[in-house]
């Protein structure tokens, strides 16, 4: 018997230590797998969501998202931008390499505004997964 519930539980920690191991066990109806070519940019970003919490109003609240190139060709980014009066949008760099780095900038500016904000910037770039969405939050009270 405690052999048994030892092997379950080392079966159970190794699923959750190799995830890959699970999703090929796993068939779901309707989903297909796609391999990018191998001349493409993929852009991955360290995070889509930043929530500020709790914030004054008037507060210029700053946040930058870090993104990779995953892919062995470069891409582009054409224009990051948000449609949200006070927010302003600045990228690195136009061009990105395979393995490089780049930083996608905002600037919120709350001035005026209160309750909950929810705010989109739109990436738009030429890599394979492009466009790319990046959302940031805050909930803005009166200025004490």
């Amino acid at each position: 018997m405690k052999l048994r519930h030892t092997l379950a539980l080392t079966l159970l920690m190794t699923a959750f230590a190799t995830p890959s191991v699970i999703a090929e066990e796993i068939s779901i109806e309707g989903l297909t797998k796609e391999y990018a070519p191998d001349d493409v940019g993929l852009i991955g970003f360290d995070a889509a969501m930043h929530d500020f919490g709790e914030v004054e109003q008037g507060a210029v609240l700053d946040h930058v998202y870090f993104f990779l190139n995953n892919g062995l060709g470069e891409f582009s980014i054409e224009r990051a931008f948000s449609t949200t009066s006070g927010v302003s949008v600045s990228t690195s760099s136009d061009s990105v390499e395979p393995d490089e780095i780049g930083q996608v900038k905002v600037s919120f500016n709350t001035e005026g505004l209160e309750g909950p904000q929810f705010v989109r910037i739109k990436v738009l770039s030429d890599a394979y997964n492009g466009p790319s969405m990046l959302y940031l939050k805050a909930n803005v009270v009166p200025a004490s």
